[in-house]
């Protein structure tokens, strides 16, 4: 319990200190970015403002390129999935200190 509880602070550390601190220090202009996603009442808000910057980033760095050299969409759509399942995975793995391809393929 104790072990979740820190890898929870470090990854708000992390994830919301960090990032909005290199996000000031390289003056990063998105509207998405200092919207109250972190602070909202419900779930349901915080995982529909959540989603708007994880697809943002997944449509300026993965979809967009692909669409310039010309790929079917929905090879961009399943990239997209299997790239979002093994960064779930290596979460995982991260804070429980494993690594099990059992698992990598149960979110992948």
């Amino acid at each position: 319990m104790h072990a979740l509880l820190l890898h929870h602070i470090m990854f708000i550390f992390g994830f919301v200190f960090f990032l909005n601190t290199a996000a000031e220090a390289i003056r990063y202009k998105s509207p998405f970015f200092y919207a109250d996603w972190w602070n909202t009442k419900w779930n349901f808000n915080f995982w529909q403002r959540w989603n708007v910057i994880v697809h943002m980033f997944f449509k300026r760095h993965v979809i967009w390129p692909l669409d310039d050299r010309k790929y079917p969409a929905h090879f961009s759509r399943q990239l997209v999935f299997f790239i979002s399942g093994f960064m779930h995975e290596y979460i995982v793995a991260m804070v429980f200190m494993r690594f099990d391809w059992v698992i990598t393929l149960d979110f992948v």
